[in-house]
């Protein structure tokens, strides 16, 4: 598949449902270790393996992008407050 016919499909999915299933496991690519991450719903699945396993790697493929897309908006700033202050 394409990497046009790819996103075609993975934009799509995301907007088919308000929900998205996100999973990963482990795969070996050249002998090294890398995630192998599914994000799917009753209507379509996409695979993509990644180096890391990490919450920005989420993102990353929940936003279809290379480029990290944030919102920092009033509704932003007021969960920040709320959330617990970190050591």
């Amino acid at each position: 598949m394409r990497e046009t016919e790819k996103n075609e499909v993975y934009h799509s999915g995301l907007a088919s449902s308000p929900w998205q299933h996100f999973d990963s496991s482990g795969a070996r690519v050249g002998g090294v270790n890398y995630t192998t991450n599914v994000i799917c719903n009753p209507l379509y699945t996409v695979y993509f393996t990644t180096p890391n396993k990490d919450r920005l790697t989420v993102v990353k493929g929940l936003q279809n992008s290379q480029e990290l897309e944030f919102i920092l908006n009033p509704l932003t700033v007021r969960i920040a407050g709320e959330l617990p202050a970190s050591d």
